[in-house]
């Protein structure tokens, strides 16, 4: 990979939608996703479980042959936070995905889901490009990354799940270790799902209480 190449990444437009409309179109989309790996309403998903069925096959970068020394140290020297994820499209229709080594189990999970997501959407590849200075530049596209990100938030955390744990004063990190999340999805979550005042009065009472 020396010179001016790319990774493609699962992504694509489609016509924007109201918050609302983008609450709904996730949680039919997440639940259709927990339905497929055949997880209960309230059970812990496991991403992989559903990547035969999407055809896809998880890589880190030390396992892709066809990088070079030289990129993928680039690579594996991002954070979660610059690079999570990428997916290409194999010929036989299958989809490569590699995650980013530099990441929590809890946030794979996500960025698995993510992709997973992705492909379950029909989105196209974009792409990763290199540019001149050695680092990576990835082309964006903010309605189709909100989608599969809210439709895999969604199936990690159906509203049933948030919902119990918010009634029940449950903490985003015990959440986040229960269904194997980030604390950031957990909280996302909540806030998506208009419950953050309830969750934040609990959370400061309990934080005045062990103070």
């Amino acid at each position: 990979m020396n010179g001016s190449k790319s990774i493609c990444l699962t992504t694509a437009a489609s016509g924007p939608r109201s918050p609302k409309q983008l609450i709904e179109f996730s949680e039919q989309q997440g639940a259709e996703l927990r339905r497929l790996a055949g997880t209960g309403l309230t059970e812990r998903l496991d991403p992989l479980s559903l990547a035969d069925q999407f055809r896809i096959m998880v890589i880190d970068p030390d396992q892709l042959s066809s990088l070079s020394d030289y990129d993928r140290e680039i690579i594996t020297g991002l954070s979660g936070k610059d690079w999570s994820g990428g997916a290409w499209p194999m010929p036989d229709g299958s989809l490569l995905v590699m995650l980013n080594p530099n990441q929590t189990p809890e946030r794979r999970n996500v960025t698995l889901m993510e992709e997973i997501a992705h492909q379950h959407l029909g989105h196209p590849p974009s792409c990763l490009r290199r540019k001149e200075d050695g680092t990576w530049e990835r082309s964006y596209d903010k309605v189709v990354e909100e989608e599969a990100y809210w439709t895999a938030a969604a199936a990690l955390l159906p509203r049933r799940i948030v919902g119990k744990a918010v009634w029940e004063r449950c903490t985003a990190a015990n959440l986040a270790q229960k269904y194997g999340v980030s604390v950031e999805l957990v909280e996302f979550r909540i806030k998506t799902l208009n419950l953050w005042p309830h969750y934040n009065a609990y959370r400061l009472d309990t934080a005045d209480t062990s103070m």
